[in-house]
């Protein structure tokens, strides 16, 4: 059996740039036209882990076939997706909004795929939390409310999947501005050095003991003075804080 394999995701950073400044396109929309456009190399795993990943996609892809979706409404289908997709994957949320991995982009990809089939493309926020049970809460409620969720959950993945939750929720848009939580979220996957993709076991082999993802943003040298201080404030306020989120 054949799997989708991995391109290069760097084109993105490039694309979203251009398309930002004509059109005001979002992150999340850039990033899913260069998994649709992108040519992927169709190959044999080599890595256990993509072997793996690929296994609990197909069975993720039959449970889902075997859903009765008549008389549901349109968030009721995503909302059974997702959560199919979450209860198989513990870093479903940093596989829907960063992608840092092989793993997360085989995902991610076949997870959009069963979506657009199902209801269609371009779920905005608003419908995205309203599936998820945030609908009638506002952002600071939403924000408290994942914030609880990973009260006292450290892990690099963890927090990622911190980050990811409170930025597809529209939680960092809506405090920062969308420009920026977007920056961040470039810059948080360029710093954990993903171009090209590693596979999850390779990411983990590579990651130390206690580190955090947030070290490794405002550690790293691409990130300058103005942006770093700015992302600081970001992480102290929302992500629980230095050095009390990063155990």
């Amino acid at each position: 059996m054949s799997i989708s394999g991995i391109g290069s995701y760097t084109n993105i950073i490039s694309t979203y740039k251009t398309a930002s400044k004509t059109t005001g396109a979002s992150f999340q929309t850039e990033l899913q036209k260069a998994q649709n456009t992108d040519t992927f190399t169709r190959t044999t795993p080599i890595d256990p882990s993509i072997a793996e990943t690929q296994a609990k996609l197909d069975e993720v892809a039959a449970a889902g076939r075997a859903v009765d979706y008549s008389g549901m409404t349109k968030t009721e289908i995503y909302a059974e997706i997702e959560n199919r997709y979450k209860e198989a994957f513990d870093d479903f949320y940093t596989a829907a909004s960063l992608i840092v991995t092989q793993n997360q982009l085989m995902m991610n990809n076949q997870f959009r795929t069963e979506v657009e089939e199902k209801i269609g493309g371009d779920l905005n926020t608003e419908f995205r939390n309203e599936a998820r049970g945030y609908g009638d809460m506002t952002y600071d409620e939403i924000e408290a409310a994942i914030k609880e969720k990973y009260a006292g959950k450290t892990s690099f993945n963890d927090q990622l999947n911190l980050y990811s939750e409170l930025f597809s929720c529209g939680v960092l848009s809506n405090k920062y501005g969308a420009k920026q939580a977007i920056n961040m979220s470039l810059d948080l996957k360029r710093s954990i050095e993903s171009y090209p993709l590693k596979t999850n076991a390779e990411l983990s082999s590579s990651v130390e003991e206690n580190s955090s993802p947030f070290d490794m943003l405002l550690n790293h040298e691409s990130i300058s003075e103005t942006q770093r201080e700015l992302y600081r404030t970001i992480i102290e306020d929302t992500l629980f804080g230095i050095p009390d989120f990063v155990k």
